[in-house]
């Protein structure tokens, strides 16, 4: 089992794609300016939606509820550089608030 540190930004609206035990995804990270806090939608690369509208809360497993079929096999974790819980903030995103990946058991 391995852990993975999914790159990202602090851009309000932004899409990127990451390989996830093989298979490449789509997220989307959104900050709410109204909630404070980031939302990230997950789907395959054809578009299918698999997570949307997740809130980033650190540690906490963020698929832990998803039973969509193309869902990646091991868990999204948000986790705080300081050891806290708690929303990310705007700026921080990417940098103290990172997103990780754990790769499921074979």
């Amino acid at each position: 089992m391995g852990i993975r540190l999914i790159p990202t930004e602090a851009y309000p609206d932004t899409t990127q794609q990451s390989e996830l035990d093989g298979v490449t995804y789509t997220f989307r990270f959104r900050w709410n300016e109204r909630g404070g806090c980031w939302h990230m939608d997950l789907s395959t690369l054809d578009g299918t939606p698999i997570a949307m509208g997740v809130r980033l809360v650190t540690r906490f497993p963020l698929l832990r509820r998803n039973l969509h079929p193309e869902r990646p096999p091991g868990e999204l974790v948000l986790l705080d550089g300081q050891a806290r819980d708690g929303n990310a903030t705007f700026a921080e995103f990417g940098t103290r608030y990172c997103l990780h990946y754990i790769e499921a058991l074979s």
